[in-house]
């Protein structure tokens, strides 16, 4: 007799990014035990009911990206955060 592993939950990107806007007490974040990257500083993988999922969150600017362990940090380093975008120095005239 086999034992299968009940599949990942099937929430997509825009239900999770509306329960992480509402603070939903289901969500929850946390840094994967195995980090050994400086890019994981501004991110999280993001858990629904206990449950990892293949997402992650920018605490900077709260946005959900769609993210897969075996991609590593290529999602974080081609995010472009909108907290992270400087302000335009030019003068007013």
């Amino acid at each position: 007799m086999s034992i299968t592993k009940p599949p990942k939950s099937t929430l997509s990107k825009v239900d999770i990014q509306a329960l992480v806007k509402l603070n939903d007490p289901s969500i929850s974040f946390a840094k994967p035990a195995n980090v050994r990257s400086e890019v994981w500083t501004n991110y999280s993988q993001i858990y629904y009911k206990n449950e990892g999922l293949d997402y992650i969150i920018c605490s900077l600017c709260r946005v959900v990206l769609k993210w897969i362990s075996e991609n590593g940090t290529r999602v974080m380093s081609h995010h472009n955060c909108t907290k992270q975008k400087s302000t335009s120095t030019t003068p007013v005239r």
